[in-house]
């Protein structure tokens, strides 16, 4: 029989476009406990992208009030449905391929999610998403079924400092930059969701912790100018828990090796941002960066990495227009003492990794909005190559602020190291939408 494919037959999907294919951030609670509207915090309602409003709410600790609600505890909820086509018609991803599942033409609900999101007690409050994950894996495939997915706790106030405004906080969450207030960061960079039957570009592993590691920031905003930010991670499970391996879509994160290991130590982070707004142009440029240890199973050696990081983001909000520009680049050197031990055929002592991500969003009528990003990575000292680069380009339509339609389309040039049809065979295009209440 033939396949019927989205590349051939996009019409037959439209038919499952209802509910839900995309992340959300924009909870309806914080809308409820404010008072406003989504675009009012999100740049033209193209979440995540924060506004000026936004921000302030973010690092005040997300308790601003002024709306009324009669429900006891600020609760939202998101349901997702999506329909995903891979050019060649595979599954991507490695545990599933491995065990004869296949995601692919298949409609289904990746996540449905719980949020508690806005004010606990006086200045803390919080961003918390338990989250659901109905991908048709076998149960030994899957991490957990049920787990927190990004959390934000923080406490936020404001005073003066040599005449100056100072809001300032700490932030206790599980996954770096998930606490960050710009959209060019990894928890919050384009692209906001992909489907788990794509393949990827490589990443470093400061953005593969989220889930499974705790951390404190202690963070500054001076003068609306200057943001500084300086805190550290642990792992988040014991040595004997079940959960303790780090993963990336149910994948250990140590690609390279093949093995699983835990955060070792204290992994410090640092961010510092200069931003300045201007009539309707807001503009950031910054840079983060931590140094983290994995201790791989069956060696007590340590692989060591070093992440550095320079971001940059531009807005433009007026009328019904809205346009967000980010991009970051990423160094990473490894020093892989613990996976080298393990098996130097498949790792080198002595490994870097670099990574480019750019994104350009624009909005009308917080309604209709097309997004386009470029991802891309070279490594140098890898037993097999890294190199990969991909365009997603993805339009949306937003009929009212709780529903969102997307049509996605990842299109690879170049995919470990190999370009041409192996690359462009893995292209894969999501039609879907979210609902959030």
């Amino acid at each position: 029989m033939k396949r019927i494919s989205l590349y051939s037959a996009t019409t037959v999907a439209m038919l499952f476009t209802l509910f839900g294919a995309q992340n959300a951030y924009a909870v309806p609670s914080f809308a409820r406990q404010t008072g406003l509207s989504c675009v009012m915090c999100h740049a033209g309602g193209e979440f995540p992208a924060l506004t000026d409003m936004g921000r302030q709410f973010k690092l005040t600790g997300y308790t601003m009030g002024g709306g009324e609600t009669k429900m006891p505890l600020p609760l939202s909820a998101m349901v997702q449905v999506a329909f995903s086509s891979t050019k060649n018609g595979s599954d991507a991803t490695a545990a599933a391929s491995a065990n004869g599942v296949n995601e692919n033409n298949k409609v289904n609900f990746p996540q449905m999610s719980i949020f508690y999101g806005g004010k606990i007690y006086g200045n803390l409050g919080a961003f918390v998403q338990i989250t659901y994950d109905s991908s048709d894996l076998p149960e030994d495939l899957t991490t957990r079924r049920i787990a927190a997915d990004n959390t934000d706790i923080r406490y936020g106030d404001t005073t003066k400092l040599l005449g100056n405004s100072l809001i300032y906080g700490a932030s206790l969450n599980n996954n770096p930059t998930v606490q960050d207030i710009y959209a060019s960061t990894p928890a919050w960079g384009f692209p906001w969701a992909t489907p788990s039957i794509a393949a990827g570009v490589p990443g470093p592993i400061l953005e593969s912790l989220g889930g499974n590691v705790v951390g404190l920031n202690a963070y500054g905003l001076y003068d609306d100018t200057l943001y500084l930010e300086l805190g550290g991670y642990q792992d988040s499970h014991t040595r004997d828990d079940v959960l303790k391996n780090l993963t990336f879509n149910g994948d250990p994160i140590d690609v390279q090796s093949g093995g699983t290991g835990v955060l070792k130590g204290t992994a410090p982070y640092l961010r510092v941002a200069l931003q300045h707004t201007f009539g309707d142009n807001f503009v950031m440029i910054g840079g983060y960066g931590s140094h983290i240890n994995i201790e791989q199973d069956g060696t007590n050696e340590l692989d060591e990495y070093s992440d550095v990081a320079i971001d940059g983001e531009y807005q433009y909000i007026a009328d019904k227009h809205s346009l967000t520009l980010t991009a970051r680049n990423t160094w990473e050197t490894q020093t892989l003492h613990g996976s080298y031990a393990i098996d130097s055929t498949s790792a080198n002592l002595h490994q870097s990794l670099s990574v480019f991500s750019s994104m350009a969003a624009y909005t009308y009528d917080s309604k209709y909005g097309v997004t386009l990003g470029y991802n891309q990575a070279s490594g140098t000292g890898y037993i097999s190559s890294q190199d990969s680069s991909a365009y997603i380009l993805q339009a949306c339509y937003t009929p009212i602020q709780n529903i969102r339609l997307v049509l996605q389309d990842m299109m690879f040039t170049k995919l470990n190291g190999e370009t041409g049809s192996t690359a462009s065979d893995n292209n894969t295009m999501t039609l879907g939408a979210w609902l959030m209440f």
